[in-house]
């Protein structure tokens, strides 16, 4: 990343090395699925920020806006040239949008974004670390390198949750985020979080369209196709002494909730509800077995 700056430089063309290193950096993206009725719960509550569940085996869970919205780190396996599967860990990830979908024939699809404190890939074990007992200040003789600054840091001694936010010039020492609570050497550390072993269902099933029907105002309506999606006004936060942003939240500006759908055109019904600007009740419950997922909205 760049840095920005009005500065007069004398007697250059381009770009200075320095001014090409040293900005904030962002991690933001998103992911798409079949949206899966085993795991829709927990991408919900972090899309929305609030849930209230009732019930036992079934339960029931009711979604609404939450004043906060929780954090998730998340974690890709992305292949290397040689096929290795290295793990590319996205920690503190707030949802700043999302959108739910279907076409007639097809999966509903979630798509769900993000934005994050902090992007690290691959991890790797130090077996010659040192500690010190209050400080944040770890060494190794095999050397850290610039590209474990923001890696999780874990290990005898080491706080849980710690981060790398420093490594000496020649290597030889890095900084973390919160001091070591024990006076060890030879103490084998993890900078990066290894690849974890996902656990799936072999009866995993997904919502389905055509599991999908409509009512507005009550009465059933032909429906060919939807979304709904949601917008949570969040923005990353940067502070000196760091190039990752610290805990994303909002921005004070009101969430936005909107949505369309695709209709059968059967009568003047509901092209009159829109254009007297009528206040109407839509239901939409996706059904899939013992299991069900209801938008409802006025």
């Amino acid at each position: 990343p760049s840095l920005e700056s009005d500065g007069i430089r004398a007697d250059r063309l381009v770009r200075d090395d320095e001014e090409s290193n040293g900005a904030n950096i962002g991690v933001e993206g998103g992911v798409t699925m079949d949206l899966p009725v085993k795991g829709a719960s927990s991408l919900l509550t972090w899309a929305l920020g609030s849930v209230n569940t009732t019930g036992s085996n079934p339960y029931t869970h009711a979604w609404t806006p939450g004043a906060s919205l929780g954090s998730k780190t998340l974690q890709f396996a992305e292949p290397d040239g040689s096929g290795t599967k290295q793990p590319k860990t996205v920690a503190g990830a707030v949802c700043s949008s999302w959108e739910i979908a279907a076409d007639e024939g097809a999966f509903v699809t979630g798509a769900f974004n993000g934005i994050a404190q902090r992007l690290t890939i691959g991890s790797r074990t130090l077996a010659d670390v040192a500690t010190t007992d209050t400080s944040t200040t770890i060494g190794s003789a095999t050397g850290f390198v610039q590209a474990d600054y923001g890696k999780d840091v874990s290990g005898t001694g080491i706080p849980a949750g710690a981060d790398i936010t420093g490594v000496a010039s020649d290597g030889l020492t890095a900084t973390i985020s919160a001091a070591a609570t024990a006076t060890g050497t030879g103490v084998s550390v993890v900078a990066g979080k290894a690849l974890a072993s996902p656990s799936s269902s072999a009866a995993l099933s997904y919502f389905k369209m055509h599991m999908a029907p409509l009512a507005i105002g009550g009465s059933a309506v032909p429906l060919k196709g939807f979304t709904i999606s949601g917008d949570n006004k969040i923005e990353a936060r940067y502070f000196g002494g760091s190039k990752w942003s610290a805990a994303p939240t909002p921005t004070g500006e009101l969430r936005e909730y909107t949505g369309t759908l695709n209709l059968e055109y059967l009568s003047q019904a509901q092209c009159d509800r829109y254009f007297n600007g009528e206040l109407f009740s839509v239901s939409l419950p996706i059904v899939s077995g013992a299991s069900s997922l209801t938008f409802a909205g006025y």
